[in-house]
């Protein structure tokens, strides 16, 4: 297997999945602010998208700066992370739309395209982590 996580390593990825970590920490500590999205969730629901934020954003985090001898271990958590966040991102996403129509048109936009590249990531390491074999003919060969 070979280590091509590296590339994930940009600063902005770090800069974004740190930004997710803080907000989602926040919305852990602090009451949601009147009038906001996420104040119109119900408590559960805000905790819940709060962890899934904070959480995943902190095991990519560690997945993608993994120094350990593992590499696939810092893929395993890279990919866990990305689906946390993918699953918060279309949690919010469907709350801006329900809540906000139109005029979160571009909210709900550019966080739906985030949780469509968290899967994209996701979907590049499980190809490095469980590459499929190739097909082979009727007689055995690739």
């Amino acid at each position: 297997m070979q280590p091509t996580h590296a590339a994930s390593r940009h600063p902005l990825v770090g800069f974004l999945l740190g930004l997710c970590v803080m907000n989602g920490v926040t919305g852990i500590i602090f009451d949601a602010r009147p009038g906001s999205i996420q104040a119109q969730l119900d408590t559960k629901m805000q905790i819940f998208w709060s962890l899934l934020l904070a959480g995943g954003a902190a095991l990519a985090l560690i997945g993608i700066w993994w120094r350990g001898s593992s590499i696939k271990l810092a893929l395993e958590l890279e990919s866990l992370g990305m689906t946390c966040l993918a699953v918060a991102g279309i949690v919010y996403a469907g709350a801006i739309m329900l809540l906000a129509l139109v005029s979160g048109m571009t909210s709900w936009g550019v966080i739906l395209t985030f949780a469509m590249v968290c899967i994209a990531r996701r979907q590049k390491i499980e190809g490095v982590l469980r590459p499929k074999e190739p097909k082979r003919g009727r007689r055995g060969r690739a």
